[in-house]
Formats: structure tokens, C-alpha cells, sequence
């Protein structure tokens, strides 16, 4: 009998790899946690950076936002506010004062430097007509301290009325300036000069760059109503040094910087905050009023928010206007050379595309 020995089947491995799509999952899974984990990264280090620069700012006790702002233009007791005193001035203009209407002395035709008023007769009639309002302009230029009335809180809302009605009351005093010299009443002209450079003054604390061009610009109707007084009647000793040491007081080196740190607190609060600025006041076109209310909610955006777009352009915003700051504190003629901060900056925000 034959044994027949069988061997055992032989049991073949089969070893099957990971299927090409579970593959392409799990490398897609790495990929979008990738991106997430960067973003998240991307964005943390955004609020960092964001931070660090907030806080420097505080610390250097300047503002941050439109609120802080307001507190930073410093509150003025009525009592010692020259604010007050040319706004009730204003309030005796004849006719009174409306800035869609050209103004009676707005109308003169000023004469060139050296030359002489032709329309005298109704230029007096004029500065007789705001007698009262000008008394008060000079009580209120001899008054150093001022604040107006105006809620800074509403950044790039806010409302300035007074900026072109003290420009107009610096104007109908230059008028009165011109008049007094061609009719011999040296001091008197004397005087009104120094009452334009007294409205220029009520705006020094105003920390908005607006404000502080109005002030330039009284500080230039002033000059020229010098000049033409100066090119007619001699004044004496006492008045010219008056008006020099009024010059020389309404030079402010700190006056642009000034301004630009209320610019950056409304910016900063329009880019960071945008929740704080209140929607503009309705204008008579309605469709421009929904295209800003627009605007403004769409930077409220939950999705708008978390993008970290204004996040990004905040960061550079903060550091551009610290460039800006440094330069505005540096010495003259170093301002005007250092110009090429400026292009330097522009060049920058379009090859990072900051748009805001």
C-alpha cells in the first residue's frame, strides 16, 4: 500500500496597498489642515502685532480710537473758553452766516499788496453792519484757551461747522484790517491782525488735520492783512511788537503732529472698530446715504472681520503713520528732505496691495 504524501496548500500573503482616492483624501485632509493651521497662524501673529502697536500707543498716552480721541482734545471750562466767544460772535454776523451762501465782504475784491481799497464806501458799511459780532471776536481773541463744541467719537462722521464760519470771521477781519489802515486808524488795524491770528489760535488744540489747514490758512490772512497795512500806513513800535510776538506764539511745531494722531485714531477706529463709527447723517441724496450705511456694514461683516484683510492693513496703516509722526517732529529744513518716506511708503502699499 502506497502512502501518498500531500503537502499543504500554501496560503499566498496578499498584501493590498491603500486605494489611489483614500491616498488623495488623506493628502488633501494634510493639505486643507495645512492651510487652516497657517491661516490660524497668519491671523494670530496679525492680532499680536496689531496689539503690541495699540498699546505702545496708549502708553505713549495718545489715542487709539475715535472715543479716546475725544477725550484727548481736551475739555475747556466755559468760563475760559475762547470757543464759546466766537461762536456767539458768529451768531451776530449781518447778514448771518450761512456756508452755502457767499458773505457780504466775501464779495470785495481785495486789492494787490500796496494798493488801495476800491470799494471803501460799502467795506465800511459792512464792518459797520458786524460791529457788535466784531467786538466780540476781539474779546474772544484775547482768550488762550479753547475747545469746540464737537464729538470727535463719530470719526470720519463728525461734523465741523465752525471750520469754515471762523474762516469767514478771519476774512471780514482782515477786511477791517485793510479799511482801518487807508483810513489812517493805524492802531486800530493793528488790532484786527492780531484778532485773525486770535481765530487761527482757537483751532491749536483741534487734532484733526482739517482743522489745523483751516488754522494755516488764517495764519496766511493774517500775514497778507499785514502786509497790505504795512504798505500803507506806518504803525507804531508798541503794535509791531504786538504782532511779532503773536507770530512768533501761533508758530507750533507740534501742530501737524498733532493732527495726525487724531488722523490715525480715526482711521484705526474705521479699519479695527468700525462697529463705533454711527452711520452718516442723511444727506439729500438718498442713494449715497444707503451706498455709505452700506459701506459701513459691510466692514462690520462677521466674514469681513475674520478675513483679516483690515487686520493686515491695520498693521501697516500703524506702522506708516508712525513714519509719518517721527517725520512730522523733525526739525526744519530735515521735514522737507525726508520726503522720500513718503514715496518709499507708497511704493510699499502697492506692491502689498494695502488697499485700505
Amino acid at each position: 500500500m502506497t502512502t501518498s504524501k500531500q503537502n499543504p496548500p500554501t496560503l499566498a500573503k496578499s498584501r493590498k496597498g491603500l486605494h489611489p482616492g483614500v491616498i488623495v483624501c488623506f493628502v488633501l485632509m494634510g493639505f486643507v489642515a495645512l492651510l487652516i493651521s497657517s491661516f490660524l497662524i497668519w491671523r494670530f501673529r496679525l492680532s499680536s502685532q496689531m496689539s503690541a502697536r495699540l498699546s505702545a500707543i496708549r502708553n505713549a498716552g495718545e489715542p487709539t480710537t475715535t472715543r479716546e480721541l475725544d477725550h484727548y482734545y481736551a475739555a475747556v471750562p466755559e468760563a475760559e473758553n475762547a470757543a464759546v466767544v466766537w461762536m456767539k460772535g458768529l451768531e451776530k454776523l449781518n447778514p448771518p452766516y450761512d456756508k452755502n451762501q457767499p458773505t457780504a465782504w466775501g464779495k470785495i475784491k481785495l486789492p494787490e499788496r500796496g494798493r488801495r481799497l476800491g470799494e471803501l464806501q460799502k467795506a465800511s458799511q459792512i464792518l459797520r453792519d458786524n460791529e457788535e459780532a466784531m467786538k466780540i471776536f476781539r474779546t474772544a481773541a484775547r482768550t488762550s484757551k479753547s475747545r469746540y463744541k464737537v464729538d470727535l467719537s463719530g470719526g470720519p462722521s463728525v461734523e465741523l461747522p465752525h471750520l469754515s464760519a471762523i474762516k469767514s470771521a478771519g476774512s471780514l477781519l482782515r477786511l477791517g484790517a485793510l479799511v482801518a489802515a487807508q483810513t489812517g486808524e493805524s492802531d486800530e488795524s493793528a488790532e484786527a491782525i492780531r484778532d485773525v491770528i486770535g481765530a487761527a489760535e482757537s483751532l491749536r488744540a483741534e487734532p484733526l488735520l482739517i482743522s489745523q489747514l483751516v488754522r494755516f490758512s488764517l495764519h496766511s490772512i493774517a500775514g497778507l492783512a499785514a502786509q497790505s497795512t504795512l504798505n500803507l500806513i506806518p504803525l507804531q513800535e508798541s503794535k509791531l511788537a504786538m504782532l511779532q510776538k503773536a507770530f512768533e506764539e501761533a508758530e507750533d511745531k507740534q501742530s501737524i503732529y498733532r493732527a495726525l494722531v487724531g488722523e490715525r485714531a480715526c482711521s484705526a477706529t474705521y479699519l479695527l472698530h468700525p462697529d463705533q463709527v454711527p452711520l452718516p447723517a442723511l444727506s439729500a441724496d438718498p442713494q449715497q446715504d444707503q451706498k455709505r450705511a452700506g459701506g459701513i456694514k459691510g466692514l462690520i461683516s462677521p466674514t469681513m472681520r475674520m478675513s483679516g484683510f483690515f487686520q493686515r492693513d491695520g498693521v501697516f496703516f500703524l506702522d506708516a503713520m508712525a513714519t509719518n509722526l517721527a517725520v512730522a517732529q523733525l526739525p526744519d529744513p530735515d521735514r522737507f528732505k525726508s520726503r522720500h518716506a513718503m514715496d518709499s511708503l507708497e511704493l510699499k502699499a502697492r506692491k502689498g496691495y494695502y488697499i485700505m
